[in-house]
């Protein structure tokens, strides 16, 4: 079957996995495809690449040329996948509809663009924008219970009430917004665990600590080391696998083990009673919030800028709450949060609702000739 949508992915997970997600919610058959500048492009600033590719073509900057039969809808996510969307909306004549996740440095160059409010924050954005509260995601009432019902046999030994720790990390490529947030340093890192740790275990929990790709070694060592020296009952997942405490009674070192070894982060999300983030991750803060969970934010009052933004405003629509200086659960019958934010179906609407018109469009153009 024809790919009738692409997914331009710029290799980097976050933004990819958003495109991903953004595609499986429009629901027509798509393909991945990574299609970056080559290094020396890369290198040139966005604006700089789009001028040199209206003069010469993409293949100055090592990108394939797009050969038809071309795809209706083109998702891209992150800078980098940016001057293939660019090309691929040249090559098809505007027929395949460019989308782009990320507020972009050339809005006008999409068919639509769908980005974070905190993009935008006080700007009125351009007609071809439609504003999300957070991040774009497959996290929906569907995907949690399949999940609920995968890992049940897993978290079974774990106590509840349960609570799952997401741990961050900086930026790397993005360096322009290292300082928006607070480093996930040694000290932080177990702050955040510690301070975790002791407030379920209070309640005679557990803990389901989850770090990302992003979290600095020495962090997730400094991370696994304060949580050896616990005697709560543990998972503890980082990017190199299954790692810590395991599950079971304090002492029994068991290993903790899922379906097929898969990474559990979905699996903590639907098994947790409680969500614990690091407030440098705006996607797992509002992967927490899909959840329709009791979700705490660490240190938000760190952050800067467009994350302060962010944080903010989910706090003020009751979605999350501040982690309290005394590291005490509130009893999940005091959170009435408001339904959690749809964004990635809303965004998928709009766009089979630009597909139905350009259909209609490109119909009437063909009578007419």
């Amino acid at each position: 079957m024809r790919a009738l949508c692409v997914v331009l992915s710029n290799g980097v997970v976050g933004a990819e996995k958003q495109a991903l997600a953004l595609a499986q919610a429009v629901g027509l058959p798509f393909a991945r495809r990574c299609v970056t500048p080559s290094a020396a492009g890369a290198a040139l600033p966005t604006r700089v690449q789009l001028a040199l590719m209206s003069l010469v073509g993409g293949q100055a900057l090592g990108l394939p040329a797009f050969e038809p039969p071309h795809p209706r809808l083109a998702i891209s996510c992150g800078r980098g996948s940016i001057p293939a969307s660019v090309a691929l909306r040249e090559a098809s004549r505007g027929r395949t509809l460019t989308v782009h996740v990320q507020r972009p440095p050339c809005v006008g160059a999409f068919d639509l663009v769908v980005a974070p409010r905190h993009d935008f924050e006080g700007e009125q954005p351009p007609p071809n924008v439609l504003l999300t509260d957070g991040s774009l995601h497959s996290i929906d009432d569907r995907s949690l219970n399949d999940a609920r019902d995968a890992w049940a046999p897993s978290l079974a030994p774990l106590p509840r009430p349960r609570l799952a720790v997401l741990v961050g990390g900086p930026t790397s490529r993005r360096w322009w917004q290292r300082d928006l947030a607070p480093p996930l340093s040694d000290a932080v890192a177990c702050g955040l665990v510690g301070s975790a740790a002791a407030a379920a275990g209070a309640l005679g929990g557990s803990l389901l600590v989850s770090t990302s790709r992003r979290s600095p070694p020495a962090a997730r060592a400094a991370l696994e080391d304060e949580l050896s020296r616990s005697a709560m009952p543990t998972w503890l997942w980082s990017a190199d696998g299954a790692v810590g405490r395991g599950i079971g009674p304090p002492g029994d070192g068991a290993r903790p083990s899922g379906p097929g070894g898969e990474n559990p982060y979905i699996g903590f999300l639907a098994g947790a009673d409680y969500l614990l983030v690091s407030a440098d991750s705006i996607n797992m803060v509002s992967e927490a919030c899909a959840t329709g969970k009791p979700v705490y934010v660490w240190q938000p009052e760190a952050t800067s800028g467009r994350f302060r933004a962010f944080h903010r405003r989910m706090s003020e629509r009751g979605l999350v709450r501040r982690w309290p200086d005394d590291g005490v659960l509130e009893p999940a019958a005091l959170w009435s949060a408001p339904a959690p934010p749809d964004d990635t179906h809303v965004a998928a609407t709009r766009i089979r609702e630009m597909l139905r018109e350009q259909a209609a469009e490109q119909a009437l153009q063909f009578d007419d000739s």
